[in-house]
């Protein structure tokens, strides 16, 4: 099969975008912080033949619903009970209270999730970043009690993978009619922070956080370290697309039942 020319490649774009109306993108630059969510072994989970497309989708709701009550809910409590038993305070803004940002972008990707924050200050980046820890290591700590509570035994393990970074922001308008107006989808994100949050992901097994090798990430975990207990591993990953990296990798036990 022979390959489309690039010439109509772009006259083919060129009709399409003027058929809609459609105004090329205009990128422009921002930083982010991605954190990529997967539940770990439900590909497996949902291929087993006892399993029912009602159990999938009550998984996945709750998945979903606590997406959002982890990571949009603005006043969770001061302490945070981790996985381990310990329990950890979030750090607060100048206001004296937990400091938190929802994020600009969530977007449900069946068993997971992607969620984008934009930031401009490094110090709140840091005390942002220092919550996100604690909100993840929440998550899993949640996740773990209900699917205990659940007769169809779904899996447990929630995994998460987190980068900061250079990303492009554009105007999406491609996304087709109805649409909702002024919502997270008007923008689209891209950048290599993004790619290699989604890979770091894929770096665990059972629960845990794993995040790119930077000052701006460990300096976060500086501010909860004392609280969490819970030293992270640096070992060598060759990460798909990108090569060999050494992130941290928070590895944490599961709830006691």
């Amino acid at each position: 099969m022979s390959e489309i020319p690039d010439w109509e490649l772009e006259e083919q774009l060129n009709r399409i975008l003027k058929k809609f109306g459609i105004k090329r993108p205009n990128p422009i630059e921002c930083s982010v912080i991605a954190l990529f969510m997967d539940a770990r072994g439900f590909t497996q989970y949902s291929a087993q033949p006892d399993v029912t497309p009602f159990d999938i989708g009550q998984y996945l709701y709750m998945l979903q619903l606590g997406a959002s009550v982890w990571f949009t809910y603005p006043r969770l409590p001061y302490e945070i009970e981790l996985p381990n038993g310990n329990l950890a305070q979030q750090v607060v803004g100048s206001d004296r209270e937990p400091f938190w940002i929802d994020p600009v972008q969530i977007k449900f990707l069946g068993d997971g999730a992607m969620l984008l924050w934009e930031y401009n200050d490094n110090i709140e980046c840091q005390i942002l970043l220092a919550n996100i820890f604690l909100r993840c290591w929440l998550a899993i700590d949640n996740l773990n009690r209900e699917c205990q509570r659940l007769p169809f035994s779904p899996p447990s393990d929630l995994v998460f993978g987190l980068a900061h970074g250079r990303a492009a922001k554009f105007y999406n308008e491609i996304l087709p009619p109805p649409r909702p107006i002024n919502s997270q989808y008007d923008f689209e994100f891209g950048g290599f922070c993004i790619n290699l949050a989604s890979r770091l992901a894929t770096c665990l097994e059972t629960s845990g956080l794993c995040a790119d090798e930077n000052g701006l990430i460990y300096r976060a975990y500086n501010r909860i370290e004392q609280q969490v207990s819970v030293p992270p591993e640096r070992p060598d990953v060759e990460l798909k697309g990108i090569g060999t990296r050494k992130p941290y990798k928070w590895i944490l036990p599961p709830a006691e039942k």
